[in-house]
């Protein structure tokens, strides 16, 4: 089985780092915080 890294998933197929709208509730604002700071982590993303 072939399989995609996180970092994989999110930087070729997401474009990089969740980003959300006014429209979101704070449930998904801070689910999209908690994915993009494992991507900090993980992938070395750092805030433009």
């Amino acid at each position: 089985m072939n399989t995609a890294s996180f970092c994989d998933v999110m930087n070729h197929r997401q474009g990089g780092p969740l980003r959300w709208s006014k429209n979101d509730t704070d449930e998904t604002k801070n689910r999209a915080d908690l994915i993009n700071a494992a991507g900090k982590r993980a992938c070395g993303w750092v805030k433009k």
